[in-house]
Parts: C-alpha cells; sequence; structure tokens
C-alpha cells in the first residue's frame, strides 16, 4: 500500500460520512465566489476607467480651441486696444478742454465815445 492510500483510508474511517464532500464543495463555493468579486471587480475598473477616459475626451473637444476661437481671441485683442486709443484720446480731449478753461482769456475791447 502506498501513503496516500493509506492517508485517504484514514480519513475515510475518520470523518463523518459527507464531510469532506461539504468541505470540498464549500471550498469550491469560496473560489468561485473569490473568483467572481475578483472578476466584478475588475470588470467595474474597466467600466470605470472607460467611462472616465470617455468623459476626458467628450470635455476636451467640447472645450477645444478651433480657428474660430482664435478669430474672436484677436478681435477681442484689438477691440480692447481700439479701447485704449480711445480713452488716451478722450482724456487729451478732456485735458485740452480743461486747459482751455483755465487760461487767460482776452479781454474784450472797450469802444469809447468821443
Amino acid at each position: 500500500m502506498n501513503i496516500q492510500t493509506v492517508r485517504d483510508s484514514m480519513v475515510k474511517r475518520a470523518a463523518i460520512p459527507g464531510v469532506t464532500y461539504v468541505g470540498k464543495l464549500l471550498g469550491s463555493m469560496f473560489a468561485t465566489g473569490s473568483d467572481a468579486v475578483t472578476n466584478g471587480a475588475l470588470y467595474l475598473l474597466g467600466a470605470a476607467a472607460a467611462s472616465g477616459i470617455g468623459i476626458g475626451a467628450f470635455g476636451a473637444h467640447i472645450t477645444s480651441h478651433g480657428k474660430q476661437d482664435e478669430d474672436t481671441v484677436k478681435k477681442e485683442y484689438e477691440n480692447e486696444r481700439l479701447k485704449a486709443d480711445v480713452g488716451y484720446v478722450a482724456s487729451r480731449l478732456e485735458d485740452e478742454y480743461n486747459r482751455s478753461k483755465t487760461a487767460t482769456k482776452p479781454k474784450a475791447a472797450r469802444v469809447l465815445n468821443v
């Protein structure tokens, strides 16, 4: 007799009938459940990664700058430059007007009746 046969016969005599079967059944159920949880977690992680990549790509597409946006930025810059120029001219005109108000005005000529 070999050692494996002796050990199997000892387990069969010492154990309650069906206990080894239940142990193997519980072990396989635990392994299956563990595999299912692991696979489920992997599927969930994959779904989260895919949805994150999709949302990121969609957001990048929405906020991307195109030719029209560059033209808009150029026009905004030109408008700001024109506003600055108008402000400069307006301040110069106001300064000139204020200087003309404070300057000594020529006196009117007096006509004498003789």
